[in-house]
């Protein structure tokens, strides 16, 4: 039964080997571990799988679900996804930081003429946080593309301080009185300089965390402390000020087109173990972005419903449906796909009398280009 449930199967013969001390039944042992094994897998999954179920856990199976040999990228994907411009205002990026929880946003070129969005890169949240903790702020509008870590950064008895050695710190307590040109043009960071990647990676793994300014804010911030978080806010005369992403940002991650098929996605996200990859079109405008939630077989199900228009019952008769397992995924496969080809091709009215195969799969495919 621990065999079935688990499914176990050389290691559950160790442990009984070893428990019992009786080698001999090793051979018999591991042949009814490996029968549980299968006949659990005729009726339901692991209880492993089944945990990770329960809990919400975008686990990714090595296979792509079935239903995604008939999704594009564009059907699965999140449209319209919180974007930034390469260089941006600081209080967008605060009330952005405040009120989402992505961890990465992807950095856009608008283009006024046409009005398009091109990509640029991504930027991950953490960065964001570390640069807004750090003031890391312009009070002109700065070039993108032409800042360089400080020189600082590269010498070693300066390395375990950072690019901010000199910066004076900002007294959160100080009255809001027009005098952040003085402070910023002391700082290092008002010229071409930016931060090294040890100011980055130097808050691992607690970075900062933002916190709206209010009454309570210094109580709340000490509580932090206590409990090893560092939090952070933007004062009023912050807001206005300039922030460079450019020379943090990624500007070659990984991309995919939103008419690549979705099993395409699911195997870069599966080999290369992406966290988030951005779907542009053939213009390089944002289009969306995908996360291990749109590649789930119950988010790709409901895709399917929403896009095809069709009843899951008509595909999968609930008389003859397969139980989940893994003689499902072997056996049933070919015969599954034939049937929710059929299924798709009568529900949309275009199997006509007198029609050849090659013309119905042409009309098929025609459909799910759409």
């Amino acid at each position: 039964m621990l065999g079935g449930v688990t499914r176990m199967t050389i290691s559950l013969t160790v442990i009984i080997l070893e428990c019992t001390g009786n080698i001999e039944f090793g051979l018999p042992l591991i042949l009814t571990s490996f029968f549980a094994r299968w006949v659990g897998n005729y009726f339901n999954e692991g209880i492993y799988d089944i945990h990770i179920h329960l809990r919400h856990v975008p686990f990714l199976d090595w296979n792509p679900p079935l239903r995604g040999a008939f999704l594009r990228v564009k059907h699965v994907m999140t449209a319209n996804p919180k974007t930034l411009r390469t260089v941006e205002r600081a209080g967008v990026i605060f009330d952005l930081l405040v009120s989402t929880e992505h961890n990465a946003f992807p950095v856009i070129v608008e283009d006024p003429t046409f009005g398009s969005r091109f990509f640029a890169g991504v930027i991950l949240r953490k960065q964001l946080n570390v640069m807004l903790s750090h003031h890391d702020f312009s009070i002109e509008k700065p070039t993108p593309f032409h800042r360089q870590p400080h020189p600082a950064s590269y010498q070693p008895d300066v390395a375990s301080i950072g690019t901010l050695r000199h910066r004076r710190s900002r007294d959160l307590e100080a009255n809001k009185t027009p005098r952040v040109d003085d402070k910023l043009l002391e700082s290092p960071l008002a010229s071409n300089y930016c931060l090294s990647y040890h100011d980055m990676e130097n808050h691992y793994p607690r970075y900062p965390i933002p916190t709206p300014m209010h009454q309570g804010f210094q109580a709340a911030a000490h509580a932090g402390c206590i409990a090893g978080d560092e939090l952070y806010t933007l004062l009023e005369e912050d807001r206005a000020l300039w922030v460079d992403l450019t020379p943090y940002m990624n500007q070659t991650p990984y991309l995919i087109q939103e008419e690549a098929p979705f099993v395409r996605a699911y195997r870069l996200f599966r080999s290369a173990g992406l966290r988030h990859l951005v779907v542009v079109n053939r213009h390089n405008n944002v289009r969306g972005i995908i996360t291990r939630r749109e590649l789930e077989e119950e988010h790709c199900a409901r895709c399917f419903r929403l896009v095809k228009n069709i009843d899951m019952d008509d595909v999968y008769p609930l008389s003859g449906a397969p139980p989940v397992g893994f003689f499902r995924k072997m056996r049933h496969k070919i015969s599954r796909t034939e049937q929710v080809k059929r299924a798709l091709i009568n529900s949309t009215s275009i199997a006509r009398d007198g029609e050849s195969e090659n013309e119905r799969d042409t009309t098929l495919n025609e459909l799910l280009s759409h």
